[in-house]
């Protein structure tokens, strides 16, 4: 059985991350995520944990890790 990734400490920045959220409107999902995440396996694992296929991807300033922010958080 393979092992489990553990993530090392760090602030939430320093993490790429999304959130998906239904549209009421459209009956669809949409997936937030950090650019450097949508990727088609990432894609393909969210919508299979959420039970989703009609969905569309945005992106949100809220979903941006430190690498794709650049140095706006710089000490």
């Amino acid at each position: 059985m393979p092992q489990k990734q553990r993530f090392k400490f760090g602030d939430y920045i320093d993490y790429p991350r999304g959130r998906v959220v239904w549209d009421c409107t459209n009956s669809r999902a949409i997936v937030y995520i950090d650019r450097c995440i949508d990727k088609p396996d990432v894609l393909e694992k969210i919508k299979e944990a959420f039970c989703i296929s009609d969905y569309v991807v945005e992106y949100d300033d809220h979903y941006r890790c430190r690498r794709c922010t650049g140095d706006i958080f710089a000490d």
